[in-house]
């Protein structure tokens, strides 16, 4: 067993030692570093996009579920007034959706019922003209990115397609909003429900059925008895796509992880070099604290203290460069991409940078440091 002053001394031998060499513990602490600030930073990323992701779609969903058919349009519109007499649910309505073309240009087309459009798309912001209320009769809500592509302005008159009916129709621009949803180059464009009903040529069928529920509690029980009322009826809840997600992302993620790993490796060949060089250095020393008393812990422990320092350091400054690096290279996507991910940094991660810096010292200073506390002292004091 090491006492106190035992292990004070180690770690003193330790520190003069780097001190005395400073560049090659520099380096040495600059290879953990690297190393570790790569897996800070892509494990911040990640976790911040899989926060974002569940904060919109929770956002999107709330405490509800949606239910569709196997094809299009295949619920009936009524049900949505028969859950909304039942006690769990605080409110149900219907919708209808599908693909279509705006003056020439490809469109998605939503019917929705009057003031809806909030509550259905919870990221939505109205930017000018006014909202679809009860009475307005051939009026459109039209996303801002196919306004000024399509060079439109409110209260233009246009006319409306769609593909699946190949029916056609003309309406007046009333608003113009942000959906805060990406739908790559496709513009939004949002109409009442019923009059979506006859451009579709689908009078008293939906897409799907949002139902709003009391409380998440209450989410299961319904699900359960939707799947026993319809069997066949396709049911979506913000958890079973969350979790698809989670899939996908988890395979990205173990993927960028091991590419960062590489630089672990590298990491983890400068720590073993820099102890098989102390100990090579130090072999007369060696010799001298056997001579006196020191045994074979003792000369581990030195080294290891050693190793402990050195990688205890890189994990810091991993951290600290992964801190900074995650919020570059979010601030570079961004610019790219128009997508900004805010990158979350977490007791977790720190953690988890501290415990990998501190193991791949360890594992990969262990074999020098066994090997020096093997010499012999007869060995140890000839050499030159």
């Amino acid at each position: 067993m090491l006492n106190i002053s035992v292990l004070k001394y180690c770690l003193k031998f330790a520190w003069n030692d780097m001190s005395t060499r400073k560049t090659r513990a520099a380096l040495t602490i600059l290879g953990i570093s690297v190393g570790i600030s790569a897996l800070i930073a892509l494990m911040s990323i990640m976790g911040g996009m899989r926060y974002q992701i569940e904060d919109r779609l929770n956002r999107y969903f709330g405490v509800g579920v949606r239910l569709g058919g196997k094809g299009e349009m295949e619920v009936p519109d009524y049900l949505a007034e028969s859950f909304k007499m039942m006690n769990m649910v605080s409110d149900a309505y219907p919708t209808i959706s599908g693909s279509g073309l705006l003056g020439g240009q490809n469109v998605f087309i939503l019917g929705i019922p009057a003031g809806k459009l909030d509550d259905y798309l919870s990221t939505v912001q109205f930017i000018s003209g006014g909202k679809l209320n009860e009475t307005d009769k051939g009026y459109i809500l039209v996303s801002n990115g196919l306004m000024s592509k399509g060079d439109l302005k409110i209260d233009d008159r246009v006319e409306v397609y769609a593909f699946s009916s190949g029916k056609k129709d003309y309406f007046t621009i009333k608003g113009v909003f942000d959906p805060g949803l990406s739908f790559g180059n496709i513009g939004l464009v949002v109409m009442k429900f019923k009059e979506a009903q006859k451009l579709f040529d689908a009078e008293g069928y939906a897409s799907e059925i949002v139902i709003k529920l009391a409380s998440n509690d209450q989410i299961d029980p319904f699900i359960n008895y939707l799947k026993k009322l319809l069997p066949d009826a396709k049911i979506t809840t913000s958890k079973e796509i969350l979790s698809k997600i989670n899939e996908i992302l988890d395979i990205i993620n173990v993927t960028l992880l091991t590419i960062a790993s590489i630089s672990l490796i590298v990491a983890a060949l400068s720590v073993m070099n820099t102890i098989m060089t102390v100990v090579r250095d130090r072999i007369r020393e060696i010799g001298i604290l056997k001579a006196i008393g020191a045994t074979r812990s003792h000369i581990l422990s030195i080294f290891l203290g050693e190793v402990l320092i050195l990688s205890f350091l890189g994990g810091i400054f991993g951290i600290i460069g992964g801190s900074i690096a995650s919020r570059l290279m979010s601030d570079a996507f961004g610019r790219l991409t128009n997508i900004y991910i805010t990158p979350l940094i977490s007791v977790d991660y720190i953690l988890a940078g501290l415990s990998v810096s501190i193991s791949v010292g360890l594992l990969s200073g262990f074999y020098p440091s066994w090997k020096g506390a093997n010499i012999r002292p007869i060995e140890a004091l000839r050499y030159e």
